[in-house]
């Protein structure tokens, strides 16, 4: 049976089209599947667009250790950088399920996660958002029929809050939203004003920001208590936040009126699951409970029962919520291209790991290996949402239990590290800083666990001392010098401050204008683009610089390529009349092409016209490689027959390197067959081809690879290696500048593979005049050691014991010489014959050196 609601129709600004709901979701007591999908259903019937959500790991923003709003994605939108052309370009409504982590950085949630029912890292933020559509009374209206029509919510269970306004802001009480929710229904004491630190919303510092307005849920109901509001009492929660971005805060603190009127609203999900399925708490939900049986069936244990604090004495039920938590946040993480490691992103990772690890062996008892066993159950929970989830679990769970295992190796030594130092301070009952510092740097102790352990025996550990030992730690290591380009870091201010100059988003098609003319050789040509912008090192935006003075600059059309899709950008020059510029690099953001270098002659001036001209052998040896890198991914996949995920590429003109997610070893015989097989397609001197199309059109060519985790505009490059139709070749999206026929390649080699993790492993390998040499290499290598194995031929047993020495010594210059693959680069699979061959004759040099030292003992003692 189905039911129609009532649309609001009359308020929106286009036709929208009639829904119908279920019966069943005007229950409270429906699955999360269906929840999560009610939300977004009701939004698209309403005319927004489906963005699905962003990866977790922001590989495009920087600024950002993980996404942790539903905003994020929608931020060059807010601040006016949106490339024309990303599909966000005419997005004008939206809606999504973002999955988010707040661990690490400013909003940091990991150390109380397992201390309450409510605290997570990992979470679901739903979301709809207009850009310049809609505004206060739609947006209200749509989110007070959503929950009380659709989701079936009592009236008298909900609160909202709005902003009262700010005489240091000179922003005046938000009457319109106060009349709007009366308007609904409302009474004037549960519509309830507060001021900017509950209702003002600002995106950071500086930036889009705006007044907004709160929507609270009562979980016990029958009774009238606003003054619950916002005192962080868990019975009466937050539930949805509508912000309307209307001003934006300048560098000097001012807040400023924007020209347009947005609307960001964020829900979190796992908080509206629990009210719609009447529990008290997040981890009473569906989303959790198939974790906690899963735990409490393999374990034998007692089921989790939702004790907090005292009531949960040993711990157990905190460790359930720890572990369900965290194998969640690393599932989507390592999903979405992260993986517990090194640097500031994967070190939070680790910590996540590892103290789930530790909860799950000492408060659970688990054995090793267990927690792997748990991302099944949260692919089977999520999958339906996010169902490339599902391509990649072994792989999470062959990471999760490889780090894992390593932990439990150092859990116990550094344990008694911990248990020393507790011992030893007594007294004081502070753990110092170098012992917190020495469980981290040689124990892989995240201090937070050690905090915490000390914390269970009434310790306090001395983070000062031991923030001041990483520092110094980090200065010892140059972790915290500066770029010496540091001006090149282009933010949002400088995109921001050309939009509002009315710079017109710079035309860079030229770069793709090159043409061939016969083997090896391309014509080039020039372009001539007008200076647009010029941001100087010590002046910021002005008319002219100098020679000497570094600075970017923004042509309105350019043949230089940016830094995207793993290849180095241009390098080069362009002339004016009055000077010359050294490009040095070039990047691409919010539809600029932004040069950076420096003058070297004269003076450029903003209005001038500039003749570029790129460095060709630059730019020729990244399209060599480029091209090499297609051949080298399609190669892969025939030869290895098994699924392998690429994880990145870097293109340069000397080399490429090529990241895979591969799960069985590369032997020395596959390698062979991957590197022949690139070598029969570049001698087969196959035509590669390029068009334009639609991403909807792309995504159904047979063949098509596409990066996991990648961004793509709506007119995507195609790149066909052998057929402009996909079929036997390699298709790919690719937005780089490639070689026009596979024969200029000339020659392939595979130089090394390394595997730096499980299953991760890096390819790197060098085309042109580089592969050529580097096979001279090899015919030089196998002359001198055919010269050292007829030298060893030549010794008898009555040769001295100089000779023999003098031949390991050379063997030893050989093999060091071999081994430098910068300096002497030879095919991996032929180095490895080689140093075979080497290791062969040393052995049998050395045996013969060994007998005649004998036969020498045994004459000196007759």
């Amino acid at each position: 049976m189905y039911t129609m609601y009532r649309t609001c129709s009359s308020l929106m600004k286009r036709p929208i089209a009639r829904v119908y709901v279920e019966e069943s979701l005007r229950t409270l007591n429906t699955s999360s599947t269906e929840i999560r999908k009610t939300f977004i259903e009701y939004f698209r019937a309403k005319g927004h667009q489906y963005i699905p959500s962003s990866s977790v790991i922001p590989h495009n923003d920087e600024t950002l250790l993980f996404t942790n709003a539903g905003m994020n994605q929608f931020k060059p939108i807010l601040l006016n950088t949106v490339d024309k052309q990303s599909r966000l370009s005419s997005c004008h409504r939206a809606v999504n399920s973002q999955k988010c982590i707040r661990a690490g950085g400013k909003h940091n949630d990991l150390d109380d996660v397992g201390k309450d029912c409510y605290h997570h890292t990992f979470f679901e933020m739903l979301g709809n958002w207009s850009f310049g559509d809609y505004y206060k009374e739609q947006a209200c209206h749509m989110a007070w029929q959503l929950l009380t029509e659709v989701y079936g919510i009592p009236e008298d269970r909900l609160y909202v809050t709005y902003f009262r306004g700010s005489e240091q802001l000179n922003i005046p009480e938000d009457s319109e939203t106060r009349d709007i929710w009366l308007s609904l229904g409302l009474r004037d004491d549960r519509v309830i004003p507060f001021d900017g630190d509950d209702n003002f919303w600002e995106m950071g510092d500086t930036g889009p920001c705006g007044p907004c307005t709160e929507i609270h849920y009562d979980r016990i109901g029958n009774r009238h208590c606003p003054e619950l509001v916002n005192r962080g009492d868990p019975s009466l929660i937050e539930l949805w936040n509508l912000v309307f971005i209307a001003y934006a805060r300048e560098s000097n603190g001012s807040v400023l009126r924007l020209p347009t009127e947005n609307v960001d609203t964020g829900m979190g999900f796992e908080r509206l699951v629990s009210v719609l399925q009447q529990k008290t708490s997040n981890y009473d939900t569906d989303l959790f409970t198939p974790i906690f049986e899963k735990i409490e069936n393999d374990l034998s244990i007692q089921p989790y029962l939702g004790m907090v604090g005292r009531d949960d004495s040993e711990q157990i039920d905190m460790a359930y919520r720890v572990v369900a938590d965290h194998i969640r946040t690393l599932t989507v993480a390592i999903s979405d291209g992260g993986q517990p490691g090194t640097g500031s992103r994967n070190s939070v990772l680790r910590r996540i790991l590892r103290r789930a690890v530790r909860y799950a062996h000492d408060k659970l008892d688990a054995p090793p290996g267990f927690l792997s066993t748990l991302v099944p159950v949260v692919v089977d929970t999520l999958k339906d949402a996010y169902p490339s989830l599902m391509e990649g679990q072994d792989r999470i769970m062959e990471l999760i239990s490889e780090d894992e295992e390593k932990f439990l190796k150092t859990l116990k030594t550094g344990r008694k590290v911990l248990d020393t130092a507790m011992s030893d301070h007594t007294h004081s009952r502070i753990i110092p800083g170098d012992v917190a510092w020495k469980l981290h740097n040689e124990f892989g102790y995240p201090v937070d666990l050690t905090c915490l352990i000390a914390e269970e025996h009434g310790f306090n550990v001395d983070l000062t001392a031991y923030e001041n030992m990483k520092k110094e730690q980090a200065d010892v290591s140059g972790l915290l010098t500066k770029h010496k380009d540091a001006v090149f870091n282009i933010g949002s201010l400088f995109i921001d401050s050309l939009n509002k100059m009315n710079i017109e988003s710079t035309e860079d098609s030229h770069k793709y204008n090159y043409r061939h003319l016969c083997t090896q050789k391309y014509e080039f040509g020039q372009c001539t683009g007008e200076i647009k912008a010029i941001y100087g090192e010590l002046d910021g935006f002005c008319g002219s610089v100098g020679v000497g003075q570094r600075c970017t600059v923004v042509l309105d059309k350019t043949m230089f390529y940016s830094n995207e899709g793993g290849q180095e950008s241009d390098i080069g020059k362009f002339k004016t009349k009055d000077g010359e510029f050294e490009v040095r690099h070039v990047i691409r953001q919010g539809g600029y092409v932004v040069h950076y270098g420096e003058v070297t002659d004269g003076e450029i001036s903003t209005c001038s016209n500039a003749v570029q001209r790129i460095d060709e052998g630059h730019r020729y040896g990244c399209m060599l490689n480029h091209t090499a890198t297609h051949l080298l991914n399609y190669t892969l996949r025939h030869i290895v027959g098994e699924p392998i995920e690429q994880r990145g590429s870097i293109v340069s003109p000397y080399k490429l390197s090529f990241d895979i997610y591969l799960p069985k070893d590369m032997t020395v015989k596959r390698l062979s067959k991957v590197e022949t097989l690139c070598k029969e397609l570049i001698s087969a001197n196959l035509s590669v081809h390029t068009t334009e199309t639609q991403l909807s059109e792309a995504v159904r060519m047979d063949g098509l690879r596409m990066c996991k985790n990648e961004e793509y505009p709506e007119i995507v490059r195609v790149v066909s290696i052998g057929s402009n139709t996909g079929q036997s070749s390699s298709v790919e999206l690719c937005c780089g500048t490639h070689a026009l026929r596979t024969g200029d390649l000339e020659e392939f080699v595979i130089v090394d593979i390394d595997q730096w993790r499980k299953g991760q492993r890096r390819i790197e390998a060098i085309t042109g005049y580089h592969a050529v040499k580097a096979l001279e290499n090899v015919s030089e290598f196998e002359t001198g050691i055919a010269v050292a194995e007829e030298t060893f031929q030549c010794l008898t047993a009555s040769s001295d014991e100089q000779a023999m020495k003098d031949l390991i010594s050379q063997i030893n210059t050989i093999e060091t010489r071999l081994c430098n693959v910068e300096d002497h680069a030879t095919p991996k699979c032929d180095r490895v014959r080689l140093l075979g061959r080497l290791q062969a004759t040393r052995k049998k040099l050395s045996q013969k050196l060994d007998k005649l030292l004998c036969n020498m003992v045994r004459r000196c003692q007759i």
